[in-house]
C-alpha cells in the first residue's frame, strides 16, 4: 500500500473507539489495532480498489469471451463500441472470471495465483465455485492447489445464478419464498388497517422474498401458493368465492403485493434497464436476439421476453419497440423510465382484470378497467368507517355470502332465502329484490335513478351488466361524465345501497344467525363465517347492547 495511503487511514482510525451493541446495551470501548474493521465503509472501498487491480489483470491477458453485435437500442447516451471481451467481473469480495474453455483458462488462473501471492491472500475453497454453460465439457479449475467444486447454481449478491438451461425454480429463491411465508405470520401483530397491512408486506416481505426475482430461474406456478397466503394475510379467510384478481387490481397495489404481478412487473422493467443502459448487459442481450436460433431461451433475458410475449406484447423494432395491447403507438423501452412504469403496471392490471371478465362472467361480466381504476379507489374512502370499507370490498370482489353459495357449500340444508323466504337468495335477490331490505333499498333508490340519469349511455337499471349490478364494478363509462364526476356521484351512491343493504341483513343474524342456522350442520361449521363476517356469535348479555348499537 501506498505510504500517502496507509497515513491517511492511520490517521482515520487513531481517533476512534469502538464497543458493541448487545440486546441494546453498549460494552466497554476500545482501539481498533488490526486494520480495517469489517462493516466499516472503508472496508468496502479498499476491497474493490483491490478487486479491480485484479480485474485489470486479467483484462490484459484477452483471453475471456468475446461478444459482437451488429446494432444497439437507440439512446441518447454516448455511441460505444459494438463488442466487448468478458474476462473478469467484481464487485467487494465477489468475484469472477471468464474464459471460452479449458485452454483459456489457464493463463487467468496462473494470473490469479500471483495476484493471490503478492497481495497475501488466499482462497476459501468452501465459498469458490466452477462452473460450465455446457454441461459436457466440466470445468477443472484450482487455485493455489485447491480445487473448486463445480456447481450449476451459485449465489451472488443474494441472487441464484443457474448456469445450465434447466427451467425449474431454483433452490435459493425457493427458500426465500418460504422465509417470506413464514413471515405473512407475524403481519397479525401489527397494528392499523387494510392499508397498514399491505404496506408492511410490499415493503418488507414481498420485496425480500422476491429479491433478485427477474434475473433468477422461477416458475410463476411456484408463487401460486405465496400469493394466496398474501392474499389470506391481508383480508382473512373467510370470504371464500372472493376474486384475487379484483383485490390485486383494484384494491391494492399489485405490483408490489402479489407475487405474480410482480414477478412480471420487474422482467419488463429489467428488459427496459437493458435498453437503457450502455454496458456489456446491453450487447449481450443484443446479441442473444441476433442470435439465428434465438427461442423463448432459459436465462433472464429470454424468461423477460416471453413475459412481454405472454402479455401480448408484439415485437417490432428489434426488441426494445412493442406493439402493445389497446395503444395506438409502439412502446420503446428505452424511453421515458416513469412512463414505462406506468404502461407495464395498467397493461398487467387490464390482463388481469381481462382474465376474470372470461372466468366468472356471472358476476364480473361488463367490468372495464380503465373506469372502475378511476372509481373504486375515491368511493371506497367516502366511507365513514373500517367496517363499511371492509363490506364494500368484499361486494366488489365478488364474496358476498349468500344462502345459494352456502348451500352450495354444504352449509345450509336450502338455498331459499331466510329473510323473505320467496326465492332462492343471491345477489340479484340481496340487492334488488328481497323484501326484508325493500325498506333500507327505497332510501338510496332515488338518489341512484337521479345520478344515473347524468350520464350518457348508461342503459335501464334493470340492463345494467352483472358487474354493476352483482358487484358494484364500472363498466366502461361516458369519458365526460368519469372526468366531470358525475360518474363517482353515481356509483357512490350505488355502493351506499348496496353496503346499507349488507348491513342490514349484518344486525339480524348478529341478533339471531339465520344465514347458517341448519341444524343438521356441526355447531363449528355454523358459526365460522360469523367470526370473521359479523364477529363472534353474541352472548345473551350483549343483545340489547347491539340492538342499541344498530
Amino acid at each position: 500500500m501506498d505510504l500517502g495511503t496507509h497515513r491517511a487511514l492511520s490517521g482515520m482510525y487513531r481517533t476512534l473507539t469502538r464497543c458493541f451493541k448487545i440486546m441494546g446495551c453498549l460494552a466497554s470501548f476500545f482501539d481498533a489495532t488490526n486494520g480495517i474493521l469489517q462493516g466499516c465503509p472503508l472496508s468496502v472501498i479498499l476491497i474493490n480498489l483491490l478487486t479491480s487491480v485484479w480485474k485489470r489483470v486479467l483484462d490484459a491477458q484477452q483471453q475471456g469471451i468475446k461478444v459482437a453485435v451488429q446494432a444497439l437500442p437507440p439512446s441518447d447516451q454516448p455511441a460505444q463500441a459494438l463488442q466487448f471481451i468478458l474476462t473478469a467481473l467484481g464487485y467487494a469480495d465477489d468475484t469472477y472470471g471468464f474464459a471460452a474453455g479449458s485452454n483459456t483458462l489457464t493463463p487467468l488462473l496462473d494470473c490469479t495465483t500471483d495476484w493471490l501471492e503478492d497481495t497475501g491472500q488466499g482462497v476459501n475453497a468452501k465459498k469458490s465455485v466452477g462452473f460450465s454453460s455446457d454441461a459436457r465439457h466440466p470445468v477443472k479449475a484450482a487455485l493455489q492447489g485447491v480445487p473448486f467444486p463445480i456447481s450449476s447454481e451459485f449465489k451472488s449478491l443474494g441472487a441464484g445464478v443457474r448456469t445450465t438451461d434447466a427451467t425449474c425454480s431454483g433452490p435459493l429463491i425457493k427458500k426465500r419464498i418460504s422465509r417470506a411465508c413464514s413471515l405473512l405470520d407475524r403481519v397479525h401483530g401489527a397494528q392499523g388497517n387494510f392499508e397498514r397491512r399491505c404496506d408492511i408486506i410490499s415493503t418488507m416481505i414481498t420485496a425480500t422474498g422476491l429479491h433478485a426475482a427477474e434475473i433468477v430461474p422461477l416458475q410463476p406456478k411456484d408463487l401460486l401458493p405465496f400469493e394466496t397466503k398474501v392474499m389470506q394475510t391481508i383480508w382473512g379467510r373467510s370470504r371464500p368465492g372472493r376474486a384475487k384478481e379484483i383485490f390485486f387490481t383494484l384494491l391494492c397495489k399489485g405490483h408490489r403485493i402479489a407475487p405474480t404481478l410482480v414477478l412480471k412487473y420487474h422482467r419488463i422493467l429489467w428488459l427496459s434497464q437493458l435498453c437503457r443502459t450502455r454496458g456489456a448487459g446491453q450487447i449481450t442481450a443484443q446479441a442473444i436476439w441476433e442470435m439465428t436460433t434465438f427461442h423463448k431461451g432459459s436465462g433472464p433475458y429470454g424468461r423477460a421476453m416471453s413475459t412481454a410475449q405472454e402479455c401480448g406484447w408484439v415485437a417490432t423494432q428489434g426488441w426494445w419497440g412493442w406493439k402493445v395491447p389497446g395503444r395506438q403507438e409502439p412502446l420503446l423501452l428505452y424511453g421515458d423510465k416513469n412512463t414505462i412504469k406506468h404502461e407495464v403496471r395498467e397493461q398487467l392490471r387490464s390482463q388481469m382484470l381481462d382474465s376474470l371478465v372470461q372466468r366468472r362472467p356471472r358476476l364480473f361480466a361488463g367490468a372495464h378497467y380503465t373506469t372502475c381504476r378511476r372509481l373504486v379507489q375515491p368511493s371506497i374512502a367516502s366511507f365513514a368507517t373500517e367496517l363499511q370499507r371492509s363490506i364494500l370490498r368484499g361486494i366488489l370482489s365478488g364474496a358476498t355470502w349468500t344462502a345459494l353459495r352456502a348451500y352450495q357449500r354444504g352449509m345450509r340444508a336450502t338455498s331459499t332465502c331466510p329473510y323473505c323466504g320467496n326465492a332462492p337468495e343471491n345477489e340479484e335477490h340481496i340487492f334488488w329484490q328481497c323484501s326484508a331490505w325493500s325498506t333500507v333499498r327505497d332510501t338510496h333508490l332515488p338518489g341512484i335513478r337521479t345520478a344515473a340519469a347524468q350520464i350518457t349511455g348508461l342503459p335501464l337499471m334493470d340492463q345494467w351488466p352483472p358487474c354493476l349490478r352483482l358487484c358494484g364494478l364500472a363498466p366502461e363509462l361516458d369519458t365526460d361524465s368519469v372526468k366531470s364526476g358525475t360518474a363517482l356521484a353515481f356509483m357512490t351512491a350505488l355502493h351506499n345501497m348496496l353496503v346499507a343493504v349488507l348491513q342490514a341483513r349484518k344486525l339480524r343474524d348478529t341478533q339471531s344467525p339465520m344465514l347458517f342456522m341448519g341444524s343438521s350442520l356441526s355447531q363449528q361449521l355454523r358459526q365460522y363465517p360469523y367470526h370473521q363476517l359479523v364477529g363472534p356469535l353474541p352472548r345473551p348479555e350483549d343483545k340489547g347492547l347491539l340492538q342499541e348499537r344498530g
